[in-house]
């Protein structure tokens, strides 16, 4: 693995601007029945998730992945709108009976380059992740490897890790 500070040095030594630095925290809400165990793929189709940042910016979020014949994600078309009082959202979640199942925080430091961003993502009970995105379609996945891999860090050779199901996973929620 690599620390934090060997990802950002080795960011921006490639030419990314730094852009920010936030935190994070999802909380992630299903209609499927606990007590079973769901594929990422069931779990994304039937998921609302609950989004907060440090700024008090809070919003609702559904997130409509499109999958390759091996499971991976290699385009979203993310729904979004803001919320008022996050207390407010979290009890109407509760009350329409959405069970929560992933809960993920994380602090971002986010970079900017020729319309691509990486992110940084220190997430908490699992670690240092790379997160980059083009803005494009699948046509773009062996380029963003190819990104990854020019950073010269420990990488593993995963490069469509699910975080949130990783949570799932570990927790056991």
């Amino acid at each position: 693995m690599f620390s934090k500070q060997q990802a950002i040095a080795a960011i921006k030594m490639e030419g990314f601007n730094y852009v920010k630095k936030r935190l994070m925290h999802d909380t992630y809400y299903t209609h499927l029945p606990r007590g079973q165990r769901h594929s990422y793929r069931e779990l994304m189709a039937n998921s609302i998730l609950l989004r907060r940042f440090d700024d008090a910016n809070s919003q609702m979020v559904y997130k409509h992945k499109f999958f390759d014949a091996n499971g991976n994600v290699f385009f979203e078309d993310k729904y979004d709108c803001d919320i008022g009082r996050w207390s407010d959202a979290v009890k109407i979640m509760s009350l329409a009976n959405f069970n929560m199942w992933c809960e993920k925080k994380a602090e971002l430091h986010i970079f900017e380059k020729n319309r691509r961003e990486i992110c940084v993502q220190d997430v908490e009970g699992l670690g240092i992740f790379l997160e980059i995105e083009s803005g494009t379609s699948i046509q773009s996945i062996p380029d963003l490897i190819k990104l990854a891999k020019s950073l010269n860090l420990p990488l593993d050779e995963d490069f469509h890790v699910k975080l949130p199901y990783l949570l799932y996973l570990k927790n056991k929620l």
